[in-house]
């Protein structure tokens, strides 16, 4: 995958899995990429189904009953690149206790803005 800014070029040369989600630029011009983690087949069949995922977000069970149901292992990734494509950080929640399933993250002011498809709510964190 390509990702080209203004004069920037950042290369994910053989991203397969797990899967990068919503790339994001912060003021230093580094890139903020949300990770999910693991994707399972049943997950392909709701990503590429849009009424099936409708449904399936609208049954009135708890969604770490739909997760465990899916095969999803619920925990965040989320990677800090610079331009040239290196790793400068990595946050891990291997137990899903901030946010799980993190579709987006965006630096502003010295915070993370952590979105998820699986909640209805944005997590914070102060980042450095």
């Amino acid at each position: 995958m390509e990702y080209n800014y203004p004069r920037i070029k950042l290369f994910f040369s053989s991203l397969k899995q797990p899967i990068a989600d919503n790339v994001r630029v912060n003021e230093k011009g580094q890139f903020w990429v949300a990770i999910d983690c693991c994707r399972t087949r049943a997950q392909e069949v709701l990503i590429n189904n849009p009424w099936m995922r409708s449904i399936y977000f609208r049954l009135p069970i708890q969604m770490r009953y739909l997760a465990r149901l899916m095969g999803m292992k619920m925990y965040t990734v989320i990677s800090l690149f610079n331009e040239n494509g290196e790793i400068i950080d990595v946050l891990q929640d291997k137990k899903g206790v901030v946010m799980k399933l993190v579709s987006e993250v965006r630096e502003i002011n010295g915070k993370l803005w952590i979105g998820t498809v699986a909640h209805n709510h944005i997590a914070t964190l102060p980042y450095p």
